[in-house]
């Protein structure tokens, strides 16, 4: 069986890197969500999805629109469980990788992990980051936080400062 790697991706790094199609069951891209790319979870639209998950190279071109908490992701794969809609991209998903992307930004993030568990959450999920390669993250030592803390864009992330 093979492992499943798991990775988290910013919504401009999935825009870049797997380049949604236009749905095709609309002529103006402007009557469908998620800039023409998203595809409805009934009907024709689902359908034609059912079929792309069943095919063993063009199921890893589906990506799921997921709502939980609040909070909005794509996920890698063909998913029901809190689907909101679909996305087919041009590139594929490497055999193995499931990829998440929240639609929020890191530090929207950061400010729910904040609120939601606490400051070593955030830690963590800064760390996670780096570790994933995202050298947008730093840490330096925050005046109201009184510690080394992890910051993007000059702003912490536990505090906001």
């Amino acid at each position: 069986m093979t492992e499943i790697k798991r990775i988290t991706m910013t919504e401009d790094e999935f825009y870049e890197k797997f380049h949604p199609k236009m749905n095709r069951f609309f002529q103006n891209p402007e009557d469908c969500p998620f800039g023409g790319a998203m595809y409805e979870t009934y009907g024709r639209e689902e359908k034609h999805i059912d079929t792309l998950a069943q095919c063993p190279n063009c199921k890893r071109s589906v990506w799921t629109i997921i709502e939980a908490e609040g909070n909005m992701y794509y996920v890698s794969g063909w998913h029901l469980v809190n689907r909101f809609g679909y996305i087919v991209t041009e590139e594929l998903v490497e055999e193995g990788l499931e990829i998440e992307v929240s639609l929020q930004t890191i530090a929207e993030t950061a400010e729910m992990i904040y609120n939601n568990e606490g400051s070593a959450a955030v830690y963590n999920y800064a760390n996670q980051l780096i570790a994933e390669g995202n050298k947008d993250i730093t840490y330096y030592s925050c005046n109201p936080c009184e510690a080394e803390t992890p910051h993007l864009d000059g702003n912490c992330l536990i505090c906001g400062q």
